[in-house]
C-alpha cells in the first residue's frame, strides 16, 4: 500500500510551519524529507527489519509527541 504522504507528515501541531516541523522530525530522528530509516544493515533478516522499523517509528511518535505534535491518523 502507497502513501500519499511521509510518515512524518502525518505528525501535525497547529501554528507550526514547515521549516519548525522539519527541524523538529530531525531533531527527533528523522530524515528531511519526512522518512526514516534504521541502523540495520540491509540484506539482515525480514524480522529484525520489521522490528527495526517498528521501533524506530515508536521512536519518532513518542519525540514528536513530546513536543506537542498530534498524530493523525493514516500512517500506523
Amino acid at each position: 500500500m502507497l502513501h500519499p504522504k511521509a510518515y512524518g507528515e502525518y505528525f501535525v501541531k497547529a501554528g507550526i510551519g514547515k521549516h519548525e516541523w522539519r527541524s523538529d522530525w530531525i531533531a527527533c530522528g528523522g530524515m528531511a524529507d519526512g522518512g526514516f530509516s534504521t541502523d540495520v544493515p540491509s540484506g539482515s533478516p525480514t524480522d529484525v527489519l520489521i522490528n527495526a522499523s517498528k521501533q524506530k517509528r515508536k521512536d519518532l511518535a513518542n519525540c514528536m509527541i513530546s513536543k506537542g505534535y498530534d498524530h493523525e491518523k493514516g500512517f500506523e
